[in-house]
Parts: C-alpha cells; structure tokens; sequence
C-alpha cells in the first residue's frame, strides 16, 4: 500500500481498532532511542495524524485495547527509554478526538512490555504480566472503565514480558504465548490459558448521572441451554448479601429488607425507568435491558447504590439467578 502520508519511522508503538468510530489508533513508540506520543488513525487508505488537547507522555513498550461498549480505546503504563529510563502506571483513554488520563486508585505497578486485551462478554479490559527493570510480574489485572481490579488466580505462568497475549471469544478465554523474563536472555514457548469467571449480567457503566438523564445498559447472558425461556430483571437499594432464596439452588442476590424499589421493579415491569426488564431471551440465551435517569427519580436517591440482577423462569420454577451489577446515581 502507498498511502498519501504515513507517521514517521518508529519501533514499539502501541495500536488497537477504534471499533466505534472504524479506524486503527497508533500512538507513541520511539525513534533512533527518542520517544513518541504522537497519535495517528488509518482509515484503511490512508494516516492522519490526529490533534489532541492532552496526550500521555512520550513511551514505548506499550500496548492499548478497544472497550466498543463505552467507546474508548485504553492505554496503559510504558516506559519512555531503556532500563534507566521512567516507567509508568499511569491509565488513558482514547474517545476519538482526545486522550483522557482517568485517576485511579489502585492500578498495576509501573510497567512496560504487558499483556492487554478485551474479555467481551465480562466487558472488561484484561492486563498480564511486564516488567520494570529487571523484574518481571505475572499478576493479573482487569479495568471496568472505573477502576483497576486485581484478579486473584491459583495457578499463574512464570513471570514474563514481551509475550503474546489474546482473547479467545469463540472459548472465552485469554491466551498467552512466550515471552521473556526480566534480565535473560531466555526465550520462552509455554502456552497459558486465562478462564476468567463468566457473568451472566455485565453493564457499559457503574455510574450514572440524573441531570444528565444518563442510561445504563444490561447485557444478559443465560447461556444457550435457557435459549428462549422468560427473564426478569429486578433491583434493590438494600444491597446484595444474603440475597432472596427462590429455591433450593437458586438465591437472586438482591436484598429485600422492605425495600421499596425491588417492589417497584416487581410491580411494574418495562417501566420507562427499566426498559425491557421482563422478556424473553433469544435463541442464544441472551437479551438486553437498560435503566435510564428519568426526570421523575427523586432527588432524594442521588448518591444511592442500586444492585440489579435477573432470573430465569422456567419449570422450578427458577431455573438460575445471575450475578448482580451496581449502579451509583449521581447528579
């Protein structure tokens, strides 16, 4: 291909598919040792260097992920030369005109030469491995859009940097190949496979503003086996432990301690407040729902948490309950 303009000659750049606005990002990397944080886009003809208010630092060894469902392509820590040279742990986040730095609490330590990825259907971008210095790690981490979680594993691969690392949609799974450890010379050939925990219930935001009249919207996921069979997704403001016994198997993990917004969601199903809250799933197992910021919600409830989770109703007459999801209003 002999595009018109092209970024300048580079190695260690990172770059991800902008799945919402259909255009491959690059950013960074380093030139003859100097270090880079411009941003670029293809089209698929042609790079147009793009102009953003604020960008991350200048970095190489780094890598970057595409969330579709908040739109946002993630980008994480890097280093800005050698061995010597300043790691970061610092989290941005492309929307397409802008690089927005996100303030965490807790987040990977300082890296370069990690692993990241998206996990779909648990919508949440998943972080392995790296190294700072001559150290390298093999922790695991996963970003909600809010904050960096880490991910507690019984069994993990050597510690490593520079490896492959994938995610499997059609096995839901991340997979990870080769690599090096930190300070030798050593290639490695193991292959390790991440099974991270299926939700069943996965949403595009944990918080949501009422002046905004924001939404949050429900991915349900029950599983081809309860294809076509009835759901119905209800909600608390009284947390989510113990949870409702509905049978002997299955516990919705929604409080009831006369909660007055579960009888709501009981009461009135496919309220403008909760959209399509009772249906039926597809041929997959699977449907949406959403919860949107009516003008009507009191003003009392800004600052609340609300949990959200659904059952399955079939000839137990609950089939199964799914994990439950936060919601935290604000104005």
């Amino acid at each position: 291909m002999k595009p018109k303009t092209s970024p300048p000659g580079r190695e260690n750049p990172a770059m991800a598919y902008d799945s919402t606005r259909r255009r491959v990002v690059l950013f960074g990397g380093a030139q003859l040792g100097t270090p880079l944080n411009d941003t670029w886009t293809w089209d698929g003809a042609n790079w147009t260097r793009q102009k953003p208010n604020r960008s991350p630092s200048p970095r190489q060894f780094i890598a970057m992920a595409d969330d579709p469902v908040r739109g946002r392509v993630v980008l994480f820590g890097g280093s800005d030369y050698t061995y010597t040279s300043t790691y970061h742990n610092d989290t941005w986040e492309w929307d397409g005109s802008n690089w927005l730095p996100v303030l965490t609490g807790s987040a990977p330590s300082a890296r370069r030469g990690y692993g990241l990825v998206y996990d779909a259907p648990r919508q949440r971008t998943l972080l392995f491995g790296g190294e700072h210095l001559i150290t390298s790690y093999n922790d695991t981490w996963e970003w909600d859009g809010r904050a960096w979680s880490r991910v507690a594993t019984t069994v993990a691969p050597q510690p490593r940097r520079g490896h492959g690392m994938l995610y499997d949609s059609a096995r839901r799974s991340t997979i990870v190949f080769g690599g090096r450890l930190g300070g030798q010379l050593a290639h490695l050939s193991d292959t390790w496979e991440l099974a991270t925990p299926f939700l069943p219930l996965v949403t595009n935001a944990s918080t949501v503003s009422l002046a905004a009249h924001r939404t949050q919207k429900f991915t349900l996921d029950a599983g081809t086996r309860h294809a076509n069979k009835i759901y119905f997704l209800l909600g608390t403001l009284s947390g989510t432990t113990p949870g409702i016994k509905l049978s002997k198997t299955v516990t919705l993990p929604l409080n009831n301690v006369l909660d007055p917004y579960l009888a709501i969601t009981l009461a009135f199903p496919n309220s403008p407040l909760l959209v399509r809250s009772l249906g039926r799933l597809g041929a997959s197992g699977r449907g949406t729902a959403q919860w949107t910021a009516i003008p009507q919600i009191p003003l009392t409830l800004i600052g609340k948490r609300f949990h959200h989770a659904f059952v399955v109703i079939g000839t137990d007459p609950f089939d199964m309950a799914s994990n439950a999801v936060r919601l935290d209003l604000i104005f």
